[in-house]
């Protein structure tokens, strides 16, 4: 902005009818220095913090131990030595869960907000964690709150907002406009909790209120519980987007990412971001100059994060949070079971490397066995979410459990394809630093959450770090035998010789039975897939009694995009027969019900009202075939033209 010169002048001119005005009427004081300064220039001070996560001790009650790395505590000394009178206390979320923070979200006062009162907050806005226990807790809680309660982009059913989405503040004659969102992606976290409510994107609210109110502020400011950059690839998710699209922010904010950003340019506008569980205070300055015309402008900003661990905890606030950590004390060591055979994850064999991220452990095994069983999915995936995560052969405590399962958060159960799941493995494993040749040991991308590194249950699977990410996943195979992954059947009926593809059941086939065979009843659909028969078997589909499958070249496939290569099947329609991997058996050259080969055979119509079956072609594309387009030879029969080349592969 564009600077206000003052000339010798102006200032004595301006300066001498405060001195005259004081004499005449004794009703101006005599300006001293400091007073003359005040009335031209200003140094706004915002002190920001975020993303405590319930730590308002310096106590891990998860580990059951001291920790002065940081706290809200500690955080009211930092805030106390360094506040002036032109200092603004802003938060911006993920306050009430962590750290047996749940413990107290039925009290009068949550200990956090009690905590943030004590402080003098001048403006709070939500974390994505404050929707993990309802709205109904949410409101609750934040009526509790001293502070100006911001978040202008989420809605009632009724179109009420939950809160302001910006408040103006006055410090020694500046305006402050002080705009608070949450990331839009609480909708996928805690969409059950968010059932009726809307959620809005905060670029687009936050491009509303500055239109609003620019020509009523001298600072606009942005608290955002928001990254810097986006997640999931959703606009205005990361702070860097509401930076390029509001360049009339002079500081925003930043959160959710629990990493220290002490001062970060974009487009113009100064971001900071705090480290979690309170190990740091972010401290910005905002100088201001004022006009002969009597508006300020931003002349300059600065800004430090304060390392919190170098801060003893305040006494008066540690005395009115006792009773809290009392409580939360003795709750961690309330015995809950009982471990025995060893511990569920090995010592680690290099400090700082967590051995449940380089190998097998029963730890994550545990995990995943759980996930499973509760879901009935076939496959499980979890990471560890402390970097200390481990559980002792002896008693289980719950701050044991806590420490393998920090966060309150929801559980999915997701139908994915084979392909979808190695691009999730690939994205996942993408958190190792590439191995090269002489490297003593593995290493991590430090820009990879280590929550982000998930170990998967249900499949086996090696490892590459050698390979670059996306190309890491190698001998992707489904494990022998599913548990609990098919019910619609015996575990007897579902097996042959001991072996089943387990993994190849249709999802949508559990309990189904076909009204079109007409041969024998209803016919059990609860199988998996199958081939065609002719041209892939030996002889006929079913002449040769060894029942093997040959091995073909696709150019050789006459009309790929219209020849079926697999398709809803049922019985064992794809199995292993004894020890031999090559042996299934397939569906039959004319694809209907009423065909005289043994129902084995059949395809199955299993999908849109037992009337569809979906059909991968030999092109690669996949179709939803009714039962009449299949009641034709040519999808089955002579797809494969020998004459191309004589020579069976």
């Amino acid at each position: 902005m564009e600077q206000n010169k003052i000339s010798r002048r102006n200032f004595l001119r301006v300066a001498g009818a405060s001195a005259t005005a004081a004499a005449m009427g004794g009703l101006v004081p005599a300006a001293s220095a400091a007073g003359i300064k005040d009335l031209w220039s200003m140094d706004l001070q915002i002190l920001a913090t975020s993303d405590t996560h319930g730590k308002f001790d310096p106590w891990d009650y998860a580990a059951n131990k001291a920790d002065a790395s940081g706290s809200v505590a500690q955080q009211a000394t930092a805030i106390k030595e360094n506040r002036t009178k032109t200092t603004l206390v802003v938060d911006a979320g993920d306050t009430i869960q962590a750290n047996s923070a749940e413990l107290f979200l039925n009290d009068d006062v949550h200990p956090m907000i009690a905590a943030q009162n004590a402080i003098g907050y001048d403006v709070y806005v939500t974390g994505n964690h404050e929707y993990n226990y309802g709205m109904a807790t949410l409101e609750k809680v934040l009526s509790q709150q001293k502070a100006k309660v911001l978040t202008g982009n989420v809605y009632s059913p009724e179109g009420k907002p939950l809160a302001d989405g910006y408040t103006i503040i006055k410090k020694g004659g500046v305006k402050i406009g002080v705009i608070g969102m949450v990331t839009p992606n609480i909708t996928r976290w805690d969409a059950k909790n968010l059932e009726g409510w809307t959620v809005t994107n905060p670029v687009d609210e936050s491009r509303k209120i500055i239109d609003k109110i620019k020509n009523d502020v001298d600072v606009i400011i942005g608290v955002m519980h928001m990254d810097v950059d986006n997640e999931y690839g959703v606009y205005g998710s990361g702070v860097t987007d509401l930076a390029n699209a509001c360049p009339e922010f002079d500081v925003i904010v930043a959160a959710h990412g629990h990493k220290s950003i002490p001062n970060k340019m974009i487009n113009g506008v100064l971001v900071v971001e705090n480290k979690n569980a309170g190990a740091t205070v972010s401290d910005i300055h905002v100088y201001l100059e004022r006009g002969l015309n009597g508006k300020w402008k931003v002349k300059d900003r600065t800004s430090e994060n304060l390392i919190i661990k170098d801060y003893a905890p305040d006494p008066e606030l540690t005395a009115l949070l006792a009773e809290y950590d009392q409580r939360a004390k003795d709750d961690a060591v309330t015995p809950i079971g009982q471990l025995v055979g060893g511990d569920l994850a090995p010592e680690n064999e290099i400090d700082c490397l967590p051995q449940a991220m380089v190998q097998d452990t029963a730890l994550l095994d545990f995990i995943n066995e759980v996930q499973m069983y509760y879901t009935d999915a076939q496959v499980a995936a979890t990471a560890l979410t402390s970097m200390t995560s481990q559980m002792k052969e002896g008693t289980i405590r719950k701050c044991d459990m806590a420490s393998i399962y920090t966060y309150q958060n929801t559980l999915y159960k997701l139908q994915m394809n084979g392909w979808q799941l190695r691009q999730f493995m690939e994205w996942s494993a993408a958190f190792f630093k590439t191995w090269e040749p002489g490297d003593v040991t593995i290493a991590f991308d430090s820009s990879v959450r280590y929550y982000l590194y998930d170990a998967f249950a249900g499949v086996k699977y090696d490892l590459d770090i050698s390979k670059e990410p996306g190309n890491r996943i190698r001998n992707l195979t489904w494990m022998k035998y599913l548990g609990g992954a098919y019910k619609g059947a015996s575990e007897a009926d579902n097996m042959q010789d001991g072996y089943t593809s387990s993994g190849l059941i249709c999802p949508n086939a559990a309990s189904a039975f076909s009204p079109r065979h007409t041969s024998g009843g209803l016919h059990d659909l609860t199988r998996s897939y199958g081939i065609p028969a002719h041209d892939f078997a030996i002889g006929a589909w079913a002449s040769d009694s060894s029942d093997k499958i040959l091995a073909w070249k696709l150019p050789r496939v006459v009309e790929p995009g219209t020849r079926i290569g697999f398709i809803d099947s049922c019985d064992w329609a794809v199995y292993r027969k004894g020890d031999d991997p090559s042996t299934y058996l397939k569906v039959n050259e004319y694809g209907y019900w009423d065909a005289s080969p043994a129902a084995s055979n059949y395809v199955a119509y299993r999908h849109g009202g037992m009337s569809y079956a979906n059909a991968a072609m030999f092109d690669g594309h996949v179709e939803t075939l009714h039962y009449d387009s299949l009641n034709r030879k040519y999808r089955f029969v002579g797809f494969y033209d020998k004459n191309l080349d004589d020579a069976r592969p």
